[in-house]
């Protein structure tokens, strides 16, 4: 559903019950007049402010009863359609229809064209693909080539031989395709750095976000495939290859040449040795530290890194012996 449209809202916003429901195809319930109901903002439950579009899971309407605020539209799960007595939308995924909302109504709208702030500097060599946004302080290099409909925020660096896929989303002061930390010690006084010339390459979708790094590989580039989702302060290193629809949590550390696999989960704060292989499908826990293999449809967690139900046990013989 995802379409990186812009980073940045509309000044002014106002909008109707009667649109909300025409964009997500549903009726606004217990609503005597959808057009006259007017939206400005989103609010959380519970503390449901006038005029806005409130977002409530099932656990929020176990207290529905506290609900009263009859110039607030609620979005609710399905199963609570026509239980409450103020205006809402049922929808079968409430995240969802509210994500939908915020781009169609809360984002500006692409123009046509490349949108590239005046504070930023392109090289005239790079390719620029259709409704691209560039923000301000941002640099792109000579051979980086940024594919349709892509979102850069402000003050990210796109090196030398960047391929970015359309629709991408690279939130503000990332750094894509600087060398990767390679160095070679030969016993003499000094240490050699390592050439880098592979550079990266983005499919489409991806998402990088703020302060994140994604070195630049070897000889070859460092690959993330489509779909792949890059929370913030996230680093990839060299030569890594990430599968398509991989998600990894913020502050986690990919060092070198580490392949994960399609739809692998990655938790805040893992640190991957390098040269390792992490399966397709797998769970990697919060602080985990990786110093083997991984395999597919596998979850681990721990310092170092074992399988859930090891680790368990683990833990239960430890409590065993603290009983005693």
């Amino acid at each position: 559903m995802w379409q990186a449209t812009s980073l940045r809202t509309k000044r002014k916003i106002r909008l109707t019950a009667a649109e909300v429901a025409r964009l997500l195809d549903r009726a606004v319930r217990k609503c005597p007049s959808p057009d006259t109901l007017i939206l400005t903002k989103f609010s959380t439950f519970p503390s449901s402010e006038p005029n806005s579009i409130v977002p409530c899971s099932t656990s929020d309407l176990a207290s529905s009863a506290s609900i009263r605020e009859n110039s607030a539209l609620y979005i609710v799960p399905l199963s609570h359609e026509n239980q409450l007595e103020v205006p809402h939308i049922a929808d079968d995924d409430v995240l969802k229809a509210c994500s939908k909302i915020a781009i169609e109504f809360f984002l500006e709208k692409p123009r046509s064209g490349p949108s590239v702030s005046p504070l930023a500097f392109c090289h005239e060599s790079a390719r620029i693909g259709h409704n691209v946004s560039i923000g301000p302080y941002s640099v792109v290099s000579g051979s980086a080539c940024i594919g349709d409909g892509t979102v850069i925020g402000s003050g990210v660096i796109v090196g030398e031989n960047v391929v970015i896929g359309r629709q991408c989303l690279i939130k503000s002061n990332s750094v894509i395709g600087e060398m990767g930390f390679g160095i070679v010690d030969e016993g003499g006084e000094r240490l050699d750095r390592l050439a880098f010339l592979g550079g990266v390459r983005l499919g489409d979708r991806v998402e990088i976000g703020a302060l994140c790094t994604v070195a630049s590989g070897r000889l070859t580039p460092t690959m993330l495939d489509d779909d792949v989702k890059l929370d913030d302060h996230v680093h990839i290193g060299h030569d890594c290859h990430i599968g398509a629809r991989a998600i990894i949590t913020a502050c986690a550390e990919i060092s070198g040449h580490v392949t994960i696999g399609e739809r692998a989960r990655l938790s805040p704060n893992v640190s991957v040795r390098n040269r390792l292989n992490i399966g397709s499908q797998s769970r990697i826990g919060i602080g985990s530290v990786i110093v083997k293999d991984v395999a597919d449809r596998s979850t681990v967690i721990g310092n170092p890194a074992r399988p859930i139900d090891d680790a368990k046990k683990i833990l239960a013989f430890l409590r065993s012996i603290l009983a005693r």
